[in-house]
């Protein structure tokens, strides 16, 4: 426990956003309006990329706006002066410019608070921002320009040596999945998360000169991912931003070397040759045929400056497949046609090959196959020498320089090796358009999917040297150090082999989960473990980070001096999902200590503030209590009206919305706290925080508290949204990119939890980075306690807590939903203990959702989605688990949570289940007698149906994909928002209706029009029922007159 006393530090940083909404005079002069629009293009210029992240240290606001709207930058604004803060922040509100785009923050300009090589640009007129510091925030290449007066003076931070591409799909031509990049070391650290959170399948990335590109397949298994089927997405590979997207053309495999990624070209096999890409912008460069290579392209690679490919007659392509699953999860029974194909897939088969020098454009070979066709998956490229596979007839290799035939390989027990069908193999079937062959030196190493074998070919005379038997479907060969790595050990333990030979060197100790293939970089092996599994190459030990896994078709990404996991089409038990980069961590220091002194900032002197009385009736709090119930004492109207309606400005992702007295306080993504008047609707106050908020704040003793996506909590006035005081969470300020918004490393996305005059919360994303949790004096803002290790407790392989959710207290615990580590993970409330141990391994161990609460104040339950997701509620795995002190049992699957009061608990059992309510006391007994290590699917919902325990179900008569999206339960009634489509409707429709509490039958039904948050209901001390929609809007019902 660490005490401090109370100090008072600047609060302009604060107090001059309240002078924003009295201000009612332009902020830019029309006179310097041509003025500034001539220094933001000036600047632009020498800035260079269109998209990315701009800083601006120091500049008139004018020239900021310009800058914002004359590109698609991200521009952030680190400004000492608050007078110019005061007057951008009014500027960006009049042109609805959100935190998406532009970012205002107070701040000494000699410090700037991001993470190592993020920044694209840095803009400043501030000699006290250093070139050396300015240098660490930008990434390679970026571009430094100084201000003074109508000078502009430029400076590019240098390529970053070490760093390397991952320019095919299988990192080379030769298909070895091993990165040259010397840059990424373990421990590691976040650098950024990017959507998208779920994508199609197959998919394939390359990367080259800091940036990245995923090519999107063509199947989908639920409606989540239609969106981004065919898609081909290039990135920056420091920070995530979106460079452009493309479609891909109809039937477009995907799966296959069909893309090489350059510093200066992006090429992409399309029909009778191949479409060169400006990698920065996407604009086409033209096309780019061999001259005599006939037919449409299936295969390509580039090295050494010549362009190699392999043409033949067009095939049928693949075929787009839409599924609809409602659960998570996805079945092999369910690829599109053409996986099934037998004795093989029917794609990328062709009978030309060619050589063509890039730079003068010149062919230098032609080859004709003229019996079978070559299968591109079996091509392979060394440095001289170039391998073909036609099935069933030979494996041939020819000169890489001259297009000579070198040897063949026709003997007919080799070809039958190389085809035979597996047989009593485990694991997946895996996808059967992956590579067949890795080139080394001395041998080629062939294997294919559902194949029994693994061969080896020498590479000088094409006589087999070796084979051994596969124990799975997919231990794909990597050639590091002179030894090939292959799963082939013991029930598949990846083994060191001599490639010459085929002897065992040694057993790593090591296998893979399915079909995710295994990759290198300079000092690991990875592959899914479940989660991430490390191989330390200089320890020879594994580990295993079960929150995020690598990608189903790349594996783990070492390229451009990062680390690049995600995304994937599963729904496995994870904490993070989409596009995740990581950074080396070094020699960061994690386990910081707070004080008061350091870590507060008050705006007053004063603690009194207006009173604002919060009672038992308000919803003050997420799901309006802190057991989390979602339940109120308040009767539910008998028939209702609609009484007004809230439009957000800009429309932006909410949180949902909480009331007290006669405000509802509404929030979200945008960093936009806005409370609203309870009768007439209309805005009462704003106050704009400049970073995402994902959890509802909570209101006691007059006072709001929000935890906010820059590591602080506010404390505000809450009857007038005036700054009281902001805590910082975060152990120090280390800002990237979240899903499109700039945030702390350490987000405070538990919220706030108010307790007996003390607010508890917690910072972090994920464990590895370090989690902290606190509680302060809730009117002072003083420190009480602290706990800076729950993040690392098995210090050695930097597991433990997670910040992945809400709070709850339960008795003199306090909970925190803790990610799939450990979860309900238990603190003491006194004294900030975390009250469990470390965790032996780093797989996932608990449910990883985002909810905790305490069933009728006496058993925690946890579970449903995970933080970091869709704010739909879309198919996944999701569940609820109860824990009692001695077990741990499954309440029901899906991602909305149950609620419930002393008489009645309402839940659903699965995304389109029925509505279900039960007896507390019932249920309560359930728990209490039945077993743990309930199997299967089986849940205590459902074995309360079969012992016929269930008071009512109902689907209002709706089959067709009912469901339940938000529950309260109050002394007379359920109230739910649901979704239903009637099937001679194109379009789902909404509803907020009334159940007997008693009977179930619906006494009241209102539709309504804008599609509904998850989660996103509330009833007010005057019964008044709010909806808060997807975009932002909150629906206001009142009883009828």
């Amino acid at each position: 426990m660490h005490h401090s006393r109370l100090v008072v530090r600047c609060a302009e940083s604060l107090l001059s956003l309240l002078l924003i909404l009295q201000a009612t005079s332009s902020p830019v002069a029309a006179a310097d309006a041509e003025q500034s629009a001539a220094r933001a293009t000036a600047l632009l210029k020498q800035v260079g990329v269109n998209r990315g992240l701009c800083v601006v240290v120091g500049q008139e606001p004018g020239v900021v706006l310009e800058l914002v709207q004359s590109s698609d930058l991200t521009v952030l604004v680190r400004e000492p002066d608050a007078g110019r803060r005061s007057r951008l922040q009014q500027a960006a509100n009049e042109a609805g410019l959100g935190i998406d785009r532009l970012v205002i923050q107070a701040g000494a300009a000699s410090r700037l608070p991001y993470a190592d090589r993020l920044i694209d640009a840095v803009i400043t007129s501030k000699p006290e921002l250093t070139d050396d510091e300015a240098m660490r925030a930008l990434r390679p290449l970026g571009t430094l320009i100084r201000v003074a007066g109508n000078t502009l003076r430029t400076k590019r931070r240098p390529p970053q040596k070490g760093a390397g591409d991952w320019s095919h799909w299988e990192n080379g031509p030769d298909n070895n999945p091993v990165s040259t990049d010397s840059v990424i070391k373990a421990p590691y650290m976040t650098q950024f998360m990017a959507r998208p959170y779920y994508i199609g399948m197959p998919s394939i990335t390359t990367a080259a000169a800091g940036r990245t590109f995923l090519a999107i397949g063509h199947i989908a298994h639920h409606r989540r991912e239609w969106k981004m089927l065919n898609k081909l997405i290039a990135r920056n590979g420091y920070n995530g931003t979106v460079l452009w997207e493309k479609s891909l053309p109809e039937g477009y495999l995907v799966h296959r070397s069909a893309f090489v990624a350059t510093a200066d070209t992006f090429y992409m096999i399309n029909g009778p040759g191949c479409q060169r890409l400006d990698p920065q912008t996407g604009v086409d460069l033209g096309r780019l045929r061999i001259p005599g290579l006939v037919g449409h392209w299936k295969w390509m690679v580039i090295r050494d400056g010549v362009l190699y490919a392999l043409a033949g007659p067009r095939d049928q392509g693949v075929v787009t497949t839409k599924g609809d699953r409602s659960f998570g999860g996805w079945s092999w029974s369910d690829l599109s046609r053409g996986y099934y194909s037998k004795p093989r897939v029917p794609w990328g088969f062709g009978s030309q090959l060619a050589a063509m020098d890039l730079k003068t454009r010149k062919v230098l070979w032609i080859h004709k196959e003229t019996g079978k066709p070559i299968d591109s998956r079996g091509m392979t490229l060394g440095k001289d020498k170039l391998v073909l596979y036609c099935p069933d007839q030979y494996l041939r290799c020819l000169n890489a320089s001259s297009g000579e035939v070198l040897w063949t390989n026709d003997e007919k027990d080799v070809l039958a090796l190389i085809e035979q069908p597996g047989q009593g193999l485990s694991s997946t079937p895996g996808f059967r358009s992956a590579c067949l062959a890795v080139f080394t030196p001395d041998a080629v190493i062939i294997q294919g999917q559902t194949r029994m074998n693994v061969v080896a070919i020498s590479t000088a005379d094409g006589y087999k040297l070796w084979h051994k038997k596969k124990f799975t479907n997919n231990p794909n060969a990597i050639y590091v150090d002179g030894r090939v790595i292959l799963g082939v050990g013991k029930s598949g333990s990846h083994v060191a082999i001599e490639p010459s030979t085929g002897r065992v060197i040694e057993d790593l100790g090591f296998r893979k989960v399915a079909c995710t293939r295994l990759t290198a970089s300079s000092d690991s092996f990875f592959v899914r473990g479940e989660g991430t599994l490390r191989y330390d190459r200089g320890k020879k030990k594994p580990t295993i980070d079960g929150a995020i896994r690598p990608a189903c078709n790349d594996g783990a990404l070492p390229a451009n001096g990062l680390l690049y996991l995600g995304p994937w089409q599963c729904d496995c038990n994870l904490s993070l999902i989409g596009n995740v980069a990581k950074c080396s961590a070094g020699k960061f220091q994690f386990a910081r200590v707070a004080t008061t002194a350091e870590r507060l900032e008050r705006f007053t002197t004063s603690n009194t503030v207006k009173a604002l009385e919060v009672t038992p009736t308000d919803w003050g709090t997420l799901r309006g209590d802190n057991d989390r119930s979602s339940s109120t004492p308040v009767t539910i109207p008998g028939s209702i009206q609609s009484s007004w309606q809230f439009r957000h400005p800009a429309g932006s992702q909410p949180v949902p919305a909480i009331a007290a007295g006669d405000l509802v306080i509404t929030t979200g993504l945008d960093g936009v706290i806005r409370a609203v008047d309870t009768t007439s609707g209309k805005s009462r106050w704003t106050f704009p925080t400049n970073a995402p908020i994902r959890m509802p704040p909570t209101i006691a003793d007059g006072r709001l508290y929000a935890g906010a996506g820059d590591g602080f909590v506010y404390c505000l006035e809450a009857a007038t949204g005036r700054p009281l005081w902001r805590f910082r969470a975060a152990p120090v300020e280390r800002q990237i990119m979240v899903y499109g918004r700039l945030t702390s490393t350490w987000p405070v996305n538990t919220g706030v939890l108010v307790a007996k005059g003390v607010a508890y919360f917690a910072a972090g994303m994920i464990d590895h980075d370090g989690t902290y949790l606190y509680a302060i004096d809730a009117v002072t803002g003083a420190l009480k306690w602290q706990n800076n290790s729950t993040g690392h407790l098995n210090a050695g392989i930097r597991k433990g807590i997670s910040a992945q959710g809400n709070l709850t207290i339960h008795g003199d615990r306090l909970i925190l939903a803790g990610g799939n580590q450990i979860s309900p993970a238990p603190f003491d409330l006194k004294t900030g203990k975390c009250l469990v141990g470390p965790r032996s391994g780093g797989k996932p161990q608990s449910n990883h959702g985002r909810f905790v609460g305490v069933l009728d104040g006496k058993v925690p339950v946890g579970g449903g989605r995970i933080l970091f997701s869709s704010p739909r509620n879309v198919s996944s795995k999701g569940s609820f688990e109860v824990h009692t002190a001695t077990k741990r049992l499954r309440l029901s699957y899906g991602g909305i949570p149950p609620a419930w009061n002393k008489s009645t608990v309402a839940l659903v059992n699965y995304k389109h289940g029925l509505l279900t309510c039960c007896d507390t006391e019932t249920v309560i007994k359930r728990i209490s007698n039945e077993q743990p290590g309930t199997t299967g699917r089986g849940t205590v919902a459902s074995q309360l149906g079969t012992a016929k325990a269930i008071r009512w179900q109902s689907s209002l008569g709706e089959t067709n994909k009912f469901e339940a999206m938000s529950l309260v339960v109050g002394p007379n009634a359920v109230v739910a928002v649901v979704q239903h489509q009637q099937k001679f409707r194109a379009q789902p429709q909404w509803f907020v209706v009334s159940f007997d509490q008693g009977t179930g039958k619906a006494t009241w039904r209102h539709e309504i029009k804008d599609e509904p948050l998850p989660g996103g209901l509330l009833i007010n001390r005057d019964g008044r029922i709010v909806v808060t929609t997807l975009t932002g809007n909150l629906l206001s019902l009142a009883a009828a007159k």
